[in-house]
């Protein structure tokens, strides 16, 4: 990963996480092509081992400056835990991603129970969240007390999360909750496909993804759907705010997309997420609110680390939802996504002969 700033700034006057809204903040009345949907991603960890708390943007929105606040705490179902020695989290380090590399950021955490996390930015150049995708990361180190099978919510502070265009207008953030999950040190590493709703007759927008900042050398992805459901050749992306990578795809056998990549530098899912973005287009055959599998195939798939080894992997799978056409579009979860700007991520189109693993 290239130039985000890590250095410290002087804040541009953004209220403090928790705060009453100001003028500047936008109300839920927005006009939904002004929306930003922000999630925070899914996480795991192991106890005592470095976790990584992405926050997804679902819509291309240029942002100059901002602040994102969150929580990591446990379920409301569940009673609150036995107080531990050590706090859940330990701050490591934050990027927040920008077509200029010109980020300055700041992270506070507020003494509270639980703690309250501050990510605040800015961006000269106005280029934060240019590309949909990852908008920023938080590293942590979690606590060696916390029990494997252990599971948090990550939520965004509706409040005190507070994004503005280059002009200083507020965008409106649309909230979506994570869970961080706490795995056992022996266990393996999760990777899954990643599907979601669709129209028939238009693209589906589909990923592999990974939970954990693992690094990766190189390996294979093999990711299996019906052909008479997701049809004709797909478009496959990295985005190389997940680490530096080349790759290349075949679709020889119907049903079948085989993704090799290889990162010689080891930074690739430094950043964890959607590593392989693919889009197909769904069939104009497929019935309405009917479901379709999406897959890993494990004779297919397998990941090197940067010393060579394979490393253990559990893979999960997903299903397109295909359902009937609504005014605005599908959206995610409520709301129509107008614009997905790919443009800042490298397109592989044709393939080469498959590395051996080591």
């Amino acid at each position: 990963m290239k130039g985000p700033a890590r250095s410290l700034l002087r804040f541009l006057a953004l209220a403090a996480c928790g705060l009453a809204s100001t003028a500047a903040a936008i109300s839920g009345v927005a006009p939904a092509d002004n929306v930003l949907p922000l999630h925070v991603e899914d996480a795991v960890g192991v106890p005592g081992g470095r976790i990584a708390v992405v926050f997804r943007a679902y819509a291309s929105r240029p942002i100059g400056q901002g602040q994102v606040c969150f929580v990591a705490q446990p379920p409301a179902e569940e009673p609150p835990p036995t107080p531990t020695p050590s706090p859940l989290l330990s701050y490591s380090e934050s990027i927040v991603f920008s077509q200029a590399g010109d980020v300055e950021i700041e992270f506070i955490e507020v003494d509270e129970q639980p703690p309250t996390f501050e990510l605040r930015f800015v961006s000269p150049s106005a280029t934060v969240n240019r590309y949909d995708g990852p908008l920023a990361v938080v590293f942590f180190q979690l606590s060696p007390d916390v029990a494997p099978g252990s599971q948090f919510d990550l939520l965004l502070d509706v409040d005190g999360t507070k994004v503005f265009d280059e002009d200083g207008v507020g965008i409106e953030v649309l909230p979506l909750p994570g869970k961080l999950t706490v795995r056992d040190a022996g266990d393996p590493f999760a990777v899954a496909a990643d599907a979601g709703r669709v129209v028939r007759g238009e693209v589906a927008h589909l990923a592999v993804r990974t939970f954990e900042p693992v690094p990766w050398s190189a390996g294979r992805i093999g990711v299996r759907y019906d052909p008479e459901v997701l049809e004709g050749e797909p478009v496959v992306r990295m985005d190389p705010r997940h680490g530096a990578a080349t790759f290349d795809y075949e679709v020889s056998v119907p049903g079948l997309l085989i993704v090799d990549f290889s990162s010689p530098d080891g930074t690739l899912n430094g950043v964890p997420g959607q590593l392989v973005r693919f889009e197909l287009t769904t069939s104009r055959a497929a019935l309405p609110t009917s479901t379709s599998r999406v897959w890993l195939d494990p004779s297919l798939t397998w990941v090197a680390g940067p010393d060579g080894r394979l490393l253990p992997l559990a893979l999960g799978d997903d299903v397109v939802e295909i359902v009937p056409p609504v005014e605005g579009g599908p959206g995610f979860p409520e709301r129509p996504f107008t614009r997905r700007d790919a443009a800042g991520a490298r397109i592989a189109r044709r393939s080469l002969p498959a590395p051996t693993p080591r």
